[in-house]
Parts: C-alpha cells; sequence; structure tokens
C-alpha cells in the first residue's frame, strides 16, 4: 500500500438540493474495513447518491487511517464526517469515532449522546435518522461484524420505505450483524461482497423512479 496523504483542507463545495439525490447507508464492525473497501471500489465516481459509513473500530490507529484507506479504493471524494457539514452527492462520509451520527436536510449532525447497543458511532442511529428523513430513497448496507447493531436500524429504513441489502455469511468475516438484521425479515437482498456495489446502484434507481412517481403524484393505473 502506498504512503498515506494527510488530509486536505475540505474545498469549498457547491450546495445541492437534498431532494435530488440517493442516501447509502452503511454499517460494518470487525472484518469491515476490507468488506468496506470491496464496497466503495464498485461504486462509480457519478454516483447520484451519498454514502455513510458507521465502523466499531477499536484501534486508535485505524480509526485515523480509515478515512485514507478507503480513498485507496474508490473514485467517490472520502472524508470524515464533520458536524454541521453540508450533504454532497458523490462523497463518502466516515463516522468520527466516538460520535453518533445522524443527517438531516442535507446536513450532518454528530453528537456524543449515550450509546446504542454499546456502541458509538451507532449503525441503528445512522439508520434511523436516515430514514426518518430521506425515506424511500435510503439503501441500507450491513455488512461483516459482531452483535446485533443495524438490526434496528434495516427495521426503520424498510418501515420508511427504502431497502436493506446485507453480506452473506460465505464472504462475511464474522455473520452476527448481517444475521440479526436478516432476522427482522427486513432485508431484501443477502449477497456476496462483490456482488454488493451492482445491487446498490440498481436499487438507488429503482427507489428514485418510485419516489420520483410518488412525489409527482402519478400512480400506475395513470401510466
Amino acid at each position: 500500500m502506498r504512503p498515506l496523504k494527510p488530509e486536505k483542507p475540505a474545498a469549498p463545495v457547491k450546495k445541492t438540493s437534498d431532494q435530488d439525490y440517493g442516501i447509502v447507508v452503511v454499517g460494518a464492525s470487525a472484518g469491515g474495513v476490507s468488506a468496506l473497501s470491496r464496497l466503495v471500489s464498485g461504486l462509480p465516481g457519478t454516483l447520484q447518491a451519498a454514502v455513510f459509513v458507521v465502523q466499531h473500530l477499536k484501534s486508535g490507529a485505524e480509526k485515523s487511517r480509515l478515512k485514507d484507506i478507503l480513498a485507496l479504493h474508490t473514485r467517490l471524494r472520502v472524508v470524515r464526517a464533520r458536524d454541521q457539514m453540508p450533504v454532497q452527492k458523490g462523497w463518502v462520509y466516515v463516522a468520527e469515532p466516538g460520535r453518533h451520527l445522524r443527517i438531516k436536510q442535507g446536513i450532518i449532525s454528530l453528537d456524543k449522546g449515550e450509546p446504542v447497543r454499546f456502541v458509538r458511532p451507532s449503525v441503528d442511529v445512522l439508520f434511523r435518522s436516515a430514514a426518518e428523513h430521506y425515506g424511500s430513497r435510503v439503501v441500507g448496507v450491513v455488512l461483516t461484524g459482531i452483535g446485533s447493531d443495524g438490526a434496528e436500524g434495516c427495521r426503520a429504513v424498510k418501515k420508511n420505505g427504502g431497502i436493506c441489502i446485507v453480506q452473506d455469511r460465505e464472504t462475511a468475516q464474522f455473520f452476527d450483524m448481517p444475521e440479526a438484521a436478516i432476522a427482522t425479515g427486513t432485508v431484501s437482498h443477502v449477497m456476496p461482497i462483490h456482488q454488493m456495489a451492482d445491487t446498490v446502484i440498481r436499487e438507488l434507481k429503482r427507489l428514485k423512479k418510485v419516489t420520483d412517481t410518488i412525489e409527482n403524484g402519478v400512480s400506475d393505473t395513470d401510466t
């Protein structure tokens, strides 16, 4: 792996309406760095969505390097999420250690609230936030990990019209988190990590069509 470059100051960003892009929320724990790298490597630089990542990490070195590691594997811009940062499509936002990550009306919010399922940041907190504010434009992805974080988040995503995808047993280093999500009955796809990016892209396009139809007040009987 080539040497990691220090993070550059964020460049000025063009304001984007939070109504014109999809939302991809991703949760992982043990074994997640490799899985996350594989996932983002398959997403195009022209992705019409913003991607948010919560990864449980214990190592201080891993915490500080996750953003840089993912940046080596994707054409998308990867940044550490900052409080009150505006959301941009085509960007990957990595949760800060020790802070819950939420999104609302195109703005990121970070807080040091109580741990959820013994972790902070929590996958459930991120998923619920996205589901409540972005509804049927959300794709939730649960990757390898120990514990059940993400399961309740999948319930919220499904309830609000989004869709959930989880990593399969064969490719997940630890299957606890995917299995807990599957047990909720709200998961639409269980698949190997190398197929996930294509499925995320396909579901984003499908959900956009559904959302556009609802927002334009067009029903199937009208077409």
